[in-house]
């Protein structure tokens, strides 16, 4: 690099410079930096704003004493300002009079954090602006800038570009005129001119927003007005303002276009944003050529303050509605509102809330068939649970909002609960849960046999936990229960005011027993040591018959019917109403064998066996004295490999009530496979029952094609009840997910669908195989 001075002339009274410009700050002694004795050229005897030079490796080491704000200088340090060549025919030139350096020929300037390299630059001491002209690359700390022409103000970081791209994943904009602060002050922001913006970091992008104006506030969000959605050069939509976060969860747009038997040709779009860091939102717009149009809003949040929830309000102006089981007409319009809450204003202090409000007793099934599998009726409520060490309190209101649907009201239900504990220093705990509840039972709109009354419930419970030879626990146990009823009330009452009482007297036995064999290793499962733990328990009860028969009291917790053994011990049985006498022995043996993997001890095996034996049965009618045998069977062959069990005997008959097993390989992320069978017996509780065989089959292609398919093939009607088949397919700016499934109901026509998703790959709507677990969402209902 060649010196050129460029003035000999010296102002002996200049205007001091600026005391912000981080390059002019007085010295230690509070005197102005002088000139090097080496460089006698460039030096001058008078003059506050003289400057050390000084040769060092690869170019020119400019030394003032740096005092930086913390706005300036976020690491709190002194910069030295640093020019360095590229090229060994780079020129500087300096003038002492005006202040301004010039450097031509391939230069770079390192401030601190900051760096900018140019074909020249020309750096004004008094103002602190470094200009830049010519393949120009400018870093400040994550954030990158190119262009023709950048201007920078080392000591405010203001940014001036022209002809320049810039970004920072997901979000790259470029724009012909650019201006703002480059700082990470919250709220700083760059304003963009005549500038697009896109999340594919390419030179040539596949898609991008184009608009007059572009606000970037780094880290934070971009914003747009006059917006315009280009495919290549192919406009798509227009949006007078558009707001796009460049935070994980991004502001995007989804489409999902498709073809369903039902809806015919439809297209499900929605616009996802962020308001703050608390609260987003989402709009749909949804068209279906047999059914119309459906709109409405979704907000999520979460709060420090006010707790999480979602509130979602969706509209459907159906042109094919459905008819009610009694000939009624629904009407085409039709909605559903969903809100949900979780707060917890103190760690003792817990509220959950659940509003779910539909026109009809189908919208449900018909728009929002994943939801409808998992909660056919959505329930309204409000609990609120106060906890202190021993005891809690809770209050629950539950209001009908569905009138075609059935359901006990409580309005309201207060419980007090007190957990296990000792009394005092004599081994017996004692533990209790009383409520006291005004309940309505209402049926559907076409019953008018609805009946209230208030209820009050109490239990008291004491234990006496004890070890019996070394290793046997035993838990004794008693309680008693008092329960009183008010007079029903309604059109269906049939009820009066009256008392029950009832006892309970019980006994727990259990024991564990293991084994271990530390230098055990077999390569072919991947074991690395062994042990086995073995555990049977006797769980005894006695209930006495109430005073009370459960047919002469109103019913509002009646026994739901499942396929899972219902708890023995009170108060886990909850169905209070239907409360009867009983006189069994629960049997139960638990087995695990544990082995180290990968330094973490993991089961090999987990198996449950479980059964009931009624000592009552000659009493009751139709009761049998063994109960079914109960299996729960998790078997981890593998890390890879899984094999889940869940197995019912009917002892009575000697015959298969329910199997249902569940086969996982996932042994590398290329692919993984999934294989399930499920059978349940024809009983008068559940129908039919099903012979059920099920596959899912995920498989990578390569980096860019990937599949899946599931099937669920029924064996008693000899029908492939559903079949599904995905195509992922990986483009450069977005991702594409081809959908094809076919339904045969038992009593219904068949249902095709076909459905198209778009996802762009800086804000992707969900990962590729996500619908391995949830093979419903690519349909998006």
């Amino acid at each position: 690099m060649r010196l050129i001075p460029c003035s000999s002339k010296h102002r002996q009274h200049r205007r001091p410079r600026s005391q912000s410009s981080p390059l002019n700050r007085k010295n230690s002694s509070g005197r102005a930096d002088t000139v090097a004795d080496d460089v006698p050229s460039l030096s001058s005897s008078t003059g506050s704003g003289a400057l050390t030079v000084a040769l060092v490796t690869g170019g020119i080491l400019f030394q003032g004493a740096q005092d930086l704000s913390a706005q300036a200088d976020p690491f709190n340090e002194r910069y030295p300002l640093e020019i360095l060549s590229r090229d060994s025919e780079s020129d500087l030139t300096l003038d002492i009079n005006t202040g301004e350096t010039v450097a031509t020929n391939g230069v770079s300037v390192v401030y601190g954090p900051t760096r900018l390299n140019a074909d020249s630059i020309r750096l004004n001491q008094e103002s602190g602006w470094v200009r830049a002209q010519g393949n120009v690359l400018f870093q400040s700390g994550t954030n990158i800038w190119v262009g023709n022409s950048i201007s920078y103000n080392l000591d405010d970081q203001s940014i001036e570009a022209y002809e320049f791209r810039t970004g920072q994943s997901p979000a790259y904009v470029y724009g012909r005129y650019l201006e703002g602060e480059t700082s990470t002050n919250p709220g700083d922001s760059l304003i963009a001119r005549d500038a697009w913006f896109t999340t594919d970091d390419t030179a040539d992008p596949g898609y991008r927003v184009q608009a007059n104006k572009v606000k970037v506030v780094p880290g934070e969000y971009i914003e747009a007005t006059n917006a315009l959605l280009l495919y290549h050069d192919i406009p798509l939509f227009w949006l007078p303002y558009y707001r796009q976060t460049l935070k994980e969860d991004g502001n995007r747009f989804v489409f999902l276009p498709g073809y369903r038997s039902r809806f015919g040709a439809y297209l499900n779009s929605s616009y996802l944003f962020n308001i703050n860091e608390s609260l987003e939102g989402q709009m749909d717009l949804d068209y279906r050529t047999r059914r119309g149009f459906a709109v409405g809003p979704q907000f999520r949040y979460d709060s420090a303050d006010f707790g999480s929830g979602s509130l979602e309000y969706k509209h459907f102006w159906d042109q094919e509605p459905e008819l009610f089981s009694n000939g009624r007409s629904i009407g085409g319009n039709r909605y559903r509102v969903d809100f949900s809450h979780w707060w917890m204003p103190k760690d003792d202090l817990q509220v959950r809330a659940r509003l779910g409000k539909l026109s009809d007793p189908f919208v449900h099934a018909d728009f929002f068939e994943d939801d409808f599998r998992r909660d056919p009726q959505p329930k309204t409520f409000l609990e609120v649970n106060k906890f202190w060490s021993n005891f809690s309190v809770g209050l629950t209101l539950q209001p009908r909002l569905n009138t075609f649907f059935e359901q006990t009201e409580r309005i309201p239900d207060l419980t007090l609960s007190a957990y296990r504990q000792e009394l005092g220093e004599t081994g017996i705990f004692y533990e209790s849960r009383s409520s006291l509840g005004f309940f309505q039972k209402r049926f559907a709109d076409i019953s008018s046999g609805d009946y209230s009354a208030y209820r009050a419930d109490t239990y008291h419970q004491l234990l006496y936990p004890y070890t019996l030879f070394g290793w046997l626990n035993a838990t004794p146990q008693a309680g008693l229960r008092l329960t009183e009823y008010g007079e029903a009330d309604g059109p269906g009452a049939s009820t009066r005011r009256q008392t029950r009482t009832m006892a309970d007297f019980g006994i727990d036995l259990s024991a564990k027993a293991s084994r271990t064999w530390r230098g055990h290793r077999n390569s072919f499962w991947n074991m690395r040591g062994l042990r086995h733990l073995f555990q049977p328990s006797v769980h005894y009860i006695y209930v006495p018959d109430p005073s009370v028969d459960p047919g002469q009291l109103p019913q509002f917790d009646p026994v739901i019917p499942t396929l899972r053994l219902l708890p023995s011990h009170f108060p886990d049985f909850e169905s209070v109403d239907s409360l009867e006498g009983r006189h069994n022995v629960r049997l139960g043996l638990f087995q695990k064998l544990q082995t180290y993997r990968e330094d973490d001890l993991q089961n090999f095996i987990h198996w449950g066996l479980f059964m009931d034996w009624r000592l009552d049965s000659g009493e009751r009618p139709g009761i049998n004295r063994f109960s079914d045998i109960y299996s729960d069977l998790d078997w981890r062959l593998q890390d890879w490999l899984t094999l889940t069990s869940e197995f019912r005997w009917d002892t009575e008959n000697s015959r298969t009530r329910l199997a249902d097993h569940r086969l996982i390989i996932d042994p590398y992320d290329r692919w993984s496979l999934a294989v399930g069978h499920r059978f349940i017996r024809h009983n008068d509780l559940f129908g039919e029952g099903n012979n059920l065989f099920s596959t899912s089959l995920y498989y990578w292609w390569d980096d860019n094609w990937s599949f899946n398919t599931t099937h669920f093939y029924e064996a008693r009607s000899a029908t492939l009840q559903e079949q599904i088949y995905s195509i992922y397919r990986d483009q450069r700016s977005f991702s594409t997910a081809l959908r094809f499934r076919v339904r045969q109901p038992r009593f219904a026509e068949s249902d095709v669908t076909l459905s198209l998703e778009f996802s762009l790959k800086g804000f992707p709507g969900a990962d590729p195989g996500e619908d391995r677990n949830n093979p419903e969402f690519l349909l998006d209902y």
